[in-house]
């Protein structure tokens, strides 16, 4: 296997580590949404459901301060706008 080495401007970097983020953001949204509804019977954290909900909600807000750290603030505050929960 061939090994390449690439390099990249902070801010390319920035933006894929956004981008990876959001998914994870929208991912876990959509896991919570099912968990709550009883879509989803097994935990993603915890197999008690409340305690799943709890933990998901808290990797939410995670998400969300990491992201408003590596966005700038009016581009932070339209994703959160348009992402409320």
């Amino acid at each position: 296997m061939n090994k390449f080495t690439v390099e990249l401007e902070w801010d390319a970097v920035d933006s894929i580590v956004v981008q990876v983020l959001k998914d994870q953001y929208n991912g876990l949204k959509k896991d919570l949404d099912r968990r709550r509804n009883d879509e989803e019977t097994l935990g993603i954290f915890s197999n008690d459901k409340e305690e799943d909900v709890a933990c998901i909600w808290r990797h939410l807000d995670s998400i969300k301060i990491v992201l408003s750290y590596n966005m700038n603030h009016e581009d932070f505050e339209e994703w959160k706008s348009n992402h409320a929960l």
